[in-house]
C-alpha cells in the first residue's frame, strides 16, 4: 500500500485549485516552536517510525517542506518528517509561524485503510476550520470603514434680532363739513390723504420648533416712515367755486409697530412659509383748515392740528429662509388697520363785510361758525425684506 502523499509549502499568493487538489490559506504569527525546538504538544506526541521512501521524497525535490519561508528552515528535518508522517499538519504544533500564506495540498487517491483515511480527512477539516477562525478577525480589521456622510440638522428654535426695509402705502379718507348756517350751503370736502413711502426698522422675536415641520413664535417690530400727504382745494357751492376760499386736509404716519404671533410650516428644512397676526399701533399727525376771505362777503378761518397714537391690528404672511445656522432672510407682507378714526370740531369767528337786509335768512350772520373735520381709519400695506441673526 502506497503511503499518502502531500506537502506543505509557503507562498506569497494563492494558486488556483485544480482537479484532484484542495487548498486552504491563512495568516499566522510567530511562535517559539518555529525557532528549531519542538512545541510541547509535538514533543509529547508518540512518533511513528519513518520509512525511507517518505523521508527521501519529503526531504528533496518538489515535495520538499522547506518552502520559501525562512521561518520553516529553523525547524529540524526530523521534526518536519515526524509531523508529516504522523499526519499532523505542521501548523498544528507550530500555530504561530510569522505571517505568510500557507498552502496545503493533498493528492488523491490515498492508499490508506478506511479508518486512516477518515482520520486524516477529519484532521484536515479541523485544520482548515482553525485557519479560517484565526484569519477572520484580521480580514475584518483590514476592511475599510466608511464614515456615513454627516447630514446637517437645521433647528429654528431660538431668539433673534434683525433689521428690515421696504415700502408702505397708507390710505385715509378725510372729510370737512360746515354744519352751521350760513356756511352750511358750502359743499363738503372729501379727500384721500394716503400715500406711498419708504419704511424701515428692526425686529426681534423667538421661534420654537415644536414639531419637525411646525414652528410657532412671537415677534415685535418697530418701523419708521414719512408717509405724509396734504391736499388743498377751494370751496364750492353746488359745484361752483367760491371766491377767495380754500381748504386743506392732511395726515402723516411717523412710525408703526406691532406685537405678533407667527405660525410657520417648513416647506423644506431651511424654508418656512408662515402667517402672522397681532396688535399694532402707530403715531399719526393730523392737519385741517378752512378759510373764506371775501372782501365784500364772509371772512372765516378755522384750523386744527393734532397728533394721536392709534391702536389697531395687523396680519400678514411671508417666506423665511435659513441661510446658515444663525442667519435668517425673509420676505414679508403686512396689513395694518390702525383704527384711527378721528373727529374734530372747530368753532371760529365769522365776519360779514357785505350788505345785510334785516329780516332775511342769515342776516345779521352769527358771530361764530363751526367746521367739522373727520378722518377715517388709516390702513397701511407694507412689503419688506428682513435679515435676522439667530442666537
Amino acid at each position: 500500500m502506497n503511503p499518502k502523499q502531500f506537502k506543505i509549502t509557503t507562498r506569497t499568493a494563492p494558486r488556483q485549485m485544480g482537479f484532484r487538489h484542495h487548498a486552504a490559506e491563512q495568516q499566522f504569527g510567530t511562535s517559539k516552536c518555529c525557532n528549531g525546538s519542538p512545541s510541547t504538544e509535538s514533543a509529547n506526541r508518540p512518533q511513528r517510525p519513518l520509512t525511507p521512501p517518505i523521508a527521501s521524497r519529503t526531504a528533496t525535490g518538489r515535495n520538499s517542506v522547506l518552502g520559501t519561508n525562512p521561518q520553516l528552515a529553523s525547524v529540524s528535518r526530523e521534526q518536519r518528517l515526524a509531523l508529516i508522517h504522523s499526519g499532523k499538519l505542521f501548523l498544528a504544533s507550530c500555530a504561530r509561524i510569522k505571517p505568510s500564506i500557507i498552502l496545503v495540498r493533498f493528492k488523491f487517491p490515498m492508499r490508506l485503510s478506511q479508518g486512516d483515511n477518515m482520520k486524516k480527512a477529519l484532521m484536515v477539516i479541523a485544520a482548515i476550520a482553525t485557519l479560517i477562525a484565526i484569519g477572520a478577525p484580521a480580514g475584518a480589521a483590514d476592511m475599510a470603514v466608511k464614515t456615513p456622510a454627516v447630514v446637517p440638522v437645521f433647528n429654528w428654535t431660538g431668539f433673534y434680532v434683525g433689521a428690515n426695509v421696504g415700502g408702505a402705502w397708507s390710505h385715509d379718507n378725510a372729510t370737512l363739513l360746515f354744519p352751521d348756517p350760513p356756511l352750511s350751503v358750502l359743499d363738503p370736502v372729501i379727500v384721500n390723504t394716503g400715500r406711498a413711502a419708504a419704511i424701515g426698522g428692526f425686529q426681534e422675536g423667538f421661534n420654537w420648533q415644536f414639531a419637525p415641520t411646525w414652528i410657532w413664535g412671537l415677534e415685535a417690530d418697530w418701523s419708521f416712515t414719512n408717509a405724509s400727504r396734504t391736499l388743498s382745494q377751494g370751496l364750492t357751492v353746488r359745484g361752483m367755486p367760491v371766491f377767495a376760499s380754500g381748504s386743506s386736509l392732511g395726515t402723516k404716519l411717523d412710525w408703526v409697530g406691532s406685537a405678533r404671533n407667527r405660525l410657520g410650516f417648513l416647506i423644506t428644512p431651511r424654508l418656512m412659509l408662515y402667517g402672522t397676526g397681532g396688535v399694532a399701533w402707530g403715531r399719526i399727525d393730523y392737519t385741517g383748515a378752512a378759510s373764506l376771505n371775501d372782501p365784500v362777503g364772509f371772512v372765516y378761518n378755522a384750523n386744527t392740528a393734532f397728533t394721536r397714537t392709534a391702536v389697531g391690528w395687523t396680519a400678514g404672511a411671508g417666506l423665511e429662509w435659513m441661510i446658515t445656522e444663525h442667519w435668517l432672510l425673509r420676505g414679508e407682507y403686512l396689513f395694518y388697520d390702525l383704527s384711527s378714526a378721528q373727529n374734530m370740531s372747530v368753532t371760529s369767528n365769522l365776519a360779514f363785510h357785505g350788505l345785510c337786509i334785516l329780516g332775511s335768512p342769515g342776516c345779521p350772520p352769527p358771530p361764530t361758525a363751526t367746521t367739522s373735520f373727520s378722518w377715517a381709519n388709516m390702513t397701511v400695506n407694507e412689503v419688506r425684506a428682513a435679515l435676522s441673526y439667530k442666537f
